[in-house]
């Protein structure tokens, strides 16, 4: 379901945030041996709940109302913990919420936990976690790609032979972009071995 109906259906009673929420944490559990997600917040219940009360008790609610995310482990969340993949820093508990995670929760969002990474955001192949690498959900022997509704990353990407950094909502954003930017084929990621092109990660074959 796009993010888009997502909200729609909330707002309009169809469904709750809880359920939606729930449907989320199922397809985790279900794809647990992908590692690509490192913890699940427990406080993603209560985010869920206080945007169901603020629907059943007729108040305005956020443009991502319900909306579960995921945010990468270098993103930091308060009273969360953001270990950035590695061993380092894995007991760290952030201080203060980064800007991100303060517009999402303005908007009513729902974060629902941390995903995995390569350790310090060094490389693109997610196999340097201290996790463990990030497996592809459609073939395990591939390069990872997302699998669930929407989750935020801080990523290099090299356009025109230039690097640019880049909030990504990544997971359905590779197929909605080749469907209305077809010239984004020619994009490629930049990692410390060869370039990646957007094309052949799509289709799950961009091995490393």
């Amino acid at each position: 379901m796009k993010v888009i109906e997502i909200v729609k259906k909330i707002k309009a009673k169809e469904i709750s945030a809880q359920e939606v929420l729930d449907f989320y944490l199922k397809k985790i559990e279900e794809k647990n041996s992908l590692n690509a997600v490192i913890e699940v917040f427990s406080s993603a219940k209560q985010l869920a709940k206080e945007v169901d009360d603020k629907i059943k008790e007729g108040k305005p609610v956020g443009k991502l109302a319900g909306v579960p995310i995921l945010i990468k482990d270098n993103i930091l969340y308060k009273d969360h913990k953001a270990s950035c993949g590695s061993k380092f820093l894995k007991d760290y508990i952030a201080q203060y919420s980064s800007t991100v995670v303060k517009k999402l929760l303005k908007e009513d969002a729902v974060i629902i936990g941390r995903a995995n990474m390569d350790e310090f955001a060094m490389g693109s192949t997610n196999k340097t976690s201290f996790y463990g690498p990030c497996k592809n959900a459609v073939n395990e022997n591939y390069v990872a790609v997302d699998i669930y509704s929407k989750a935020v990353r801080h990523e290099k990407i090299r356009i025109n032979d230039k690097q640019y950094d880049a909030v990504w909502l990544l997971a359905k954003y590779l197929q909605m972009a080749l469907e209305q930017f077809p010239e984004m084929q020619h994009i490629t990621f930049s990692v410390p071995y060869k370039d990646i092109d957007i094309s052949k990660l799509l289709k799950g074959i961009g091995q490393f």
